[in-house]
């Protein structure tokens, strides 16, 4: 389910690395003899939330069996969790921890009577695509997810916010999918906005170095767009930093930005031979409006970079015009606080 564990599950949960649960694979389930349940045996599986000492848990990963030095399996599994709620100070509420399967189910027991056995299990359950997210958010966050910020357990702001969960990993696809175009055919556009005003707020998070390497936007590879486990957690890296008040105020900023290229990209398209061609002030104009927007979000575009990026848009015709529309619709997707607009896959 994880890569190398550094201790060994205990009953007490402990909490797990941030590098660690960049590897998490979501999935499995333990199982347990209980006279209340079905058949007397009772499952908890992941993606399922189940309250238990010190508060409700929701399941990441768990698996019925362990393996020892040895190479034999032992019936000792392991059992990974995020804290929804807390009733203890010592487990904080978006923390993930790992517990030996023995020690959890003593936890699901040792739950006030009242709402044992099945009853436990909320009707609260997580596809491997929202896990993912959760995960990546978990990994990149620090000190504590920013949902407790808002006033939310960490359950409710899955409840709130799981239908925008597939909205945003269609915006990161589509923004990486427009990358090999920028990349090619406009580089300053892309490093100097696109990766540093958005996607460098993966770097330096050690969950996704380890993941995709130090240079994140540039290291994801094509392969990962279709992976949608590693887009996923990506996605859900990039909502975390997303959640606080500079970031979301940068993405309003950033709008005027498309609406720009945009226009001197569709007036590029439009150009034949003999046809009027783009006066130098309208270049110079709109390279001075990308260095105002930018500034208002916060980064710096020195006007020689801005009039780059205009004679790149103006170069890469309509295939540049087309990369672009697709940049605008993933970055109108990500503003966290506005009407989700469906991102085409």
């Amino acid at each position: 389910m994880i890569g190398a564990i550094a201790t060994k599950p205990t009953l007490d949960p402990e909490r797990v690395a941030k590098n660690e649960l960049a590897q998490m694979k979501f999935g499995g389930f333990i199982y347990w003899t209980d006279s209340a349940a079905d058949k007397g045996v009772a499952f908890a599986t992941a993606g399922e939330t189940w309250e238990a000492v010190g508060g409700k848990r929701l399941i990441l990963s768990a698996r019925q069996w362990s393996v020892n030095a040895g190479g034999k399996i032992k019936p000792a599994g392991v059992v990974y969790f995020m804290q929804a709620t807390s009733r203890t100070k010592s487990r904080k509420i978006g923390e993930v921890y790992q517990q030996s399967r023995a020690g959890f189910v003593g936890d699901i027991f040792d739950a006030p009577i009242e709402i044992a056995g099945k009853r436990l299990k909320s009707t609260q359950v997580l596809a491997e695509m929202e896990v993912n997210l959760l995960l990546g958010i978990v990994t990149t966050v620090v000190p504590a997810v920013w949902w407790i910020d808002k006033g939310l357990s960490a359950t409710e702001w899955i409840v709130f916010n799981r239908k925008k969960f597939p909205t945003w990993i269609a915006a990161i696809k589509l923004i990486l999918k427009a990358r090999r175009i920028l990349k090619t055919h406009c580089p300053t556009l892309w490093d100097k906005i696109v990766d540093a005003a958005l996607l460098g707020a993966w770097k330096g998070t050690k969950a996704f170095v380890a993941m995709f390497g130090e240079d994140i936007a540039g290291n994801i590879p094509e392969a990962a767009i279709a992976d949608e486990g590693k887009l996923a957690k990506a996605t859900g890296g990039l909502v975390g930093k997303l959640g606080t008040e500079a970031v979301r105020g940068r993405l309003s900023a950033l709008k005027v930005i498309w609406i720009v290229l945009k226009a001197i990209a569709t007036h590029a398209a439009l150009s034949t031979p003999g046809a009027i061609k783009i006066t130098y002030k309208e270049k110079k104009d709109a390279a001075l409006k990308l260095v105002e927007s930018l500034k208002r979000a916060g980064v710096a575009l020195s006007e020689r970079d801005a009039a780059k990026v205009i004679d790149e848009v103006i170069t890469g015709g309509p295939i540049v015009l087309g990369a672009l529309e697709k940049l605008e619709r993933g970055f109108n997707a990500l503003d966290l606080d506005g009407d989700q607009a469906e991102a085409e896959k």
